[in-house]
């Protein structure tokens, strides 16, 4: 360490300061790359968790939309067990029992319900004869229905439409015929079908249930528009950012089902991120393609990755600086650090390598009992099988090997074999033993299941693996050991720094408390020389001299007083004393006291102030000291002519918000981290003419934030500046602690 010292102490001090120039940039660097990926990592959680709340909420889209089908086939289950209790076919007493079934679930709607007999072929002729009617096609009352093996005839249909009517035969079209016959499969099931184009054009929903009465049998068939259901069940709750697609697959279709999109197109709009959740009732096989746009609930949050980025960055920039009063140690912390971590890292090695070469043996067998794949190491503890030992070896073959070799004693039979396979067997493939081979050797056997059956059999040599444990306890020991004095290092060079900071924080307290009281002094006595202007040996010029020297004295009091607080502050001594204030009284106090300063730049200070604002309970003195800094930053940075805007109000979540507003040069968004950090300004030909230690708005974001406030900044260049002071609901109009 002394070689260290002397070496550097010999470095010219341009070549340090490079050094240290070159050292803070690095880190500053590492620490804005870190934010970085840190804000990165944290935009990809906030995205998961998004996709996360989409996807449920379309789960819970679709299982209402399961529900309303469960519920519309137990309302037409209901229709058919009134319909065959009634045990007639009266067309009246049938639209009655329809009418009365739209009371019993107001939500399902059919279009039409109609009850088909059936019809043989050899009986069809009869039956039209004894109706008086001839049976016709679906859709097409002129078209007489041809003759197939069986009929499906609608004897009443409440309301009758141009697809299904009285005398209408259902065999004609492809969709009622599948349902039906499956219905007709099914006793007592209302089967969905597959949906078809109806008469308007719009996708039809079929669903039908046996209903026989007595020697007639038939079905109690019924449709419902497809569109109308969906958007009745999940449209009018559907959240912005979300749309559905239905596809419908066709069962039938072999390996690859063929699809269709029965309501929406096929792709996805856009980048939408598609959700698909599959539903299957009756012969229905759909599809719900749930697209997801970054509209959903305004996408994936991202202040949080905002202020890790800027927050990050910032702070990194802060603890180069910092580390800058700490150069020579921090150089020399730094190869101590690289020393212990490779040091750290070489036991870390030695302690892998131990683990790593473990002795022991696995073996997979299936569930039946077969060998699939085993290590060499079992050859040992199998006591050296044969070339016969092949993958798929039965489990009681080697068992055998085992008892010719004495594990299980010296006379052994097949009995006693299979009592060991059914002993392996019932023990489950979660399981573990102990047993001595014959030459001594203490073997542990643990047994762990797999997914599709079978299990992993693990063998390991107890006694090699007790002294691998003790060397593995020496290592860690050492390891803790170094840990420990890694750890007193760290903190004593933590301790090192906060105190370097604190001292920093005392001579800054110091200097300003020294220079108040001389400033105090001249002050007075410039005030004494004004107010005897007119004694003799007095005149017009000493006045002058004596109001330049009050007013530049009030404004070095004023930076003093500032720096005297930042100083407060950053040793956290500043004491906040809150009280009840009235805020348009203090508003008004203060555009009263910058109005000469406003008037002599031509600028205008408007009050945008509800009169029944809310009392708030802050430390008025402070609140009073942000104000004032915030309007004189304002008429500071107006052009004549200006506007300068002071509101307040109580924002939807029950806070109150204060604004400052002004139309003057604005501030860069880049700029924007920097002016609230103390003793900065933006360097550029707009503000090098005014005045200003760059303490106004670092002061005011403190003092704001230690009143539990929110301090926030809008700007635009060229067009003006927002500062807005943002205190919670807790401190509006009613006690709160400070």
């Amino acid at each position: 360490m002394q070689v260290k010292e002397s070496y550097f102490s010999k470095v010219p001090y341009r070549t340090q300061m490079i050094a240290v120039i070159a050292g803070m940039a690095a880190l500053a660097a590492v620490g804005i790359v870190a934010s970085f990926l840190f804000a990165d990592r944290i935009r990809e959680t906030e995205y998961a968790a998004w996709l996360a709340e989409a996807k449920t909420e379309t789960y819970q889209m679709s299982e209402r939309l399961h529900a309303k089908l469960y519920r519309t086939e137990s309302t037409l289950r209901a229709i058919a067990e009134r319909f065959r209790a009634a045990g007639s076919i009266n067309p009246a007493e049938f639209r009655t029992l329809v009418e009365e079934s739209r009371d019993w679930d107001p939500e399902v709607r059919f279009d039409v319900v109609a009850f088909a007999e059936r019809v043989a072929h050899a009986e069809r002729e009869a039956f039209e004869q004894s109706a008086g009617q001839t049976l016709t096609s679906v859709g097409n009352p002129d078209e007489a229905a041809p003759i197939t093996g069986e009929s499906f005839a609608v004897r009443v249909a409440a309301p009758p439409n141009e697809l299904i009517r009285p005398f209408a035969d259902l065999a004609t079209h492809a969709a009622l015929l599948e349902t039906v016959k499956t219905a007709r499969r099914l006793p007592g099931t209302a089967v969905l079908g597959i949906s078809f184009v109806g008469e308007n054009g719009q996708r039809k929903i079929p669903v039908a249930i046996t209903a026989d009465l007595g020697a007639v049998s038939g079905v109690i068939v019924a449709t419902f528009d497809l569109k109308n259901f969906v958007a009745e069940t999940v449209g009018v709750d559907m959240a912005p950012g979300l749309g559905m697609r239905l596809v419908e697959r066709d069962s039938e279709a072999g390996a690859t089902p063929q699809q269709t999109a029965i309501l929406g197109e096929m792709t996805a709009p856009g980048e939408a991120i598609s959700h698909v959740v599959r539903l299957s009732k009756g012969m229905a096989r759909w599809s719900l393609n749930w697209d997801i746009s970054r509209t959903f609930q305004g996408g994936p949050h991202s202040g949080i990755e905002r202020l890790a980025r800027i927050g990050g960055s910032a702070a990194s920039v802060l603890l180069a600086a910092a580390l800058a009063y700490l150069t020579v140690l921090s150089l020399r912390f730094r190869q101590q650090v690289r020393e212990k971590t490779a040091e750290l890292s070489r036991k870390a090695m030695i302690i892998q390598l131990t683990m790593d070469s473990i002795d022991q043996g696995f073996a997979v067998w299936n569930s039946d009992q077969r060998l699939v794949v085993w290590s060499r190491r079992c050859q040992d503890f199998w006591y050296s099988p044969g070339d016969w030992l092949v993958p798929g070896t039965h489990m009681r073959q080697l068992l055998k090997h085992l008892a010719a070799h004495g594990a299980f004693g010296k006379h052994w039979d097949d009995d006693i074999i299979e009592r060991e396979l059914e002993r392996i067997v019932s023990a489950g493939v979660d399981s573990q033993e102990r047993f001595q081979m014959t030459d001594g050797v203490h073997v542990h056997v643990r047994r762990f299941p797999l997914e599709h059956g079978g299990h992993v059999a693990v063998y390991t040599d107890t006694s090699t693996q007790d002294k691998a444990m003790e060397q593995l306890a020496e290592s860690r020991d050492a390891m803790e050991a170094e840990v420990r004095r890694r750890t007193h290092d760290l903190i004593v060079a933590r301790d090192r720094a906060e105190k370097a900071n604190l001292a920093k924080t005392h001579l800054l307290a110091n200097v300003s408390h020294e220079l108040r009281t001389p400033l105090n002094a001249i002050i007075g006595f410039a005030e004494m020389i004004d107010l005897n202007i007119g004694i003799a040996g007095t005149n017009a010029k000493t006045h002058g001299y004596a109001r330049h020297i009050m007013t530049a004295g009030q404004s070095l009091l004023s930076v003093v007083s500032d720096l005297l607080d930042v100083s407060r502050i950053e040793a956290g001594v500043l004491e906040i004393e809150s009280t009840e204030v009235d805020v348009p009284y203090v508003l008004n106090d203060v555009i009263e006291l910058i109005q000469a300063a406003a008037d002599k730049r031509d600028v205008e200070i408007i009050s945008d102030t509800d009169k029944n604002l809310p009392s708030l309970y802050v430390d008025e003195h402070r609140f009073r000291q942000i104000l004032i800094n915030l309007t004189d930053n304002a008429v500071k940075f107006s052009n004549p002519g200006g506007v300068v805007t002071v509101s307040a109000g109580i924002d939807p979540r029950g806070n109150m918000a204060i604004r400052v507003a002004d139309k003057g040069i604005g501030i860069s968004e880049h700029d924007i981290p920097r002016i609230l950090e103390p003793f900065q300004q933006v360097e550029n030909v707009l503000v090098r003419t005014h005045e200003g230690a760059g303490l106004g708005l670092p002061l005011a974001r403190s003092l704001t934030e230690l009143m539990n406030g929110r301090f926030e900044v809008m700007s635009t260049v060229g067009e003006g500046t927002t500062v807005t002071l943002v205190f919670p609901r807790d401190r509006v109009g009613r006690k709160a602690g400070t």
